[in-house]
């Protein structure tokens, strides 16, 4: 599942991995010079998943064996595909806005620059691999502190709610048939904002709502348990950090219900969505097959879960 979830995620930004997940656990039996981390932990971690499979594909791309000895016989060759996989992995930390990824490899990335193993053509480029990754971090600083502010859900908001809804890269993740109406938006959101138990928190850039999300608590035996039931950001603001910034101040109001549970779901092929989730903590606990028809095409729903620690 979690390399299903990395390949998609590759796919989703353009870059190409032939690299199959019985070649990735074969990697992992290769010596290497250092202590290394295991399969299982980076399994963990979606962008330590792409990085890997990036490392991997690059060294097929160089002609070089999936061998135990591969490495020690290849050093300079192999650190040279690590390099590239970090490029990948940083593009895509950049464009997810992780924040927390980024900070945690700039650290290592630093440590890199003064291996004694790194070949001396390469350090010039692990050094930029530096600035970029500082650059980067400053640039998620920045759009995380930009005027964007989140506050609760209004009536007169299901207007903005209604073109993002409508929008080409939000649509096809609603599980619907057609695109909403005006009349569907508005009816369903007063519907919603006056339902107890529901909770509508919006994203506000300026004077304009950008995102939204939709928190519903469970009732008798299930109260503790909280349905996070919509997540949506305008196209010109996704990837920015918005989805995160709303997930997280739901988590607020997750938190002040006293909820312990929380849960979603998600289609199959929303890689950005995917490793949104699972870096704010959520876990795929099932799949639901075939469960959404998007024309001709039939898509899985991810079941995803987040427990809160017990007091």
């Amino acid at each position: 599942m979690a390399f299903a979830n990395a390949m998609n995620l590759l796919t989703s930004h353009g870059f190409s991995c032939d690299v199959t997940l019985e070649e990735l656990v074969n990697w992992f039996d290769v010596q290497t010079a250092y202590p290394d981390l295991s399969l299982d932990q980076v399994l963990r971690k979606p962008l330590l998943i792409v990085h890997e499979i990036a490392e991997l594909a690059e060294v097929k791309r160089m002609g070089l064996p999936i061998a135990c000895d591969t490495i020690l016989k290849n050093r300079s060759r192999v650190y040279e595909a690590h390099l590239r996989a970090f490029e990948v992995e940083l593009a895509l930390a950049k464009r997810v806005h992780d924040l927390a990824h980024i900070r945690e490899r700039l650290r290592e990335v630093e440590n890199w620059t003064t291996d004694p193993l790194l070949p001396r053509r390469l350090r010039p480029r692990c050094r930029n691999l530096h600035a970029q990754a500082e650059e980067a971090l400053k640039e998620c600083h920045h759009l995380h502190s930009k005027d964007l502010r989140i506050r609760r859900a209004k009536r007169e908001d299901w207007k903005p709610v209604l073109l993002i809804q409508q929008s080409d890269s939000v649509f096809p993740y609603l599980g619907r048939p057609s695109r909403p109406s005006k009349v569907r938006v508005r009816d369903r959101w007063l519907l919603r904002l006056a339902e107890p138990g529901v909770y509508t928190l919006v994203a506000v850039s300026g004077d304009e709502v950008v995102g939204y999300v939709r928190l519903k608590r469970g009732e008798g035996l299930g109260s503790h348990v909280g349905e996070i039931s919509a997540v949506a950001v305008r196209p010109d603001f996704q990837r920015k950090g918005v989805g995160g910034r709303l997930m997280n101040e739901m988590f607020r109001v997750a938190d002040d219900l006293g909820l312990r549970r929380l849960r979603l779901t998600v289609h199959s092929d929303n890689a950005v969505a995917i490793h949104l989730y699972e870096s704010l903590g959520f876990e795929v606990e099932g799949r639901e097959r075939e469960a959404v028809r998007r024309g001709r095409k039939f898509i899985d729903l991810l079941i995803m879960g987040r427990l809160e620690p017990r007091p």
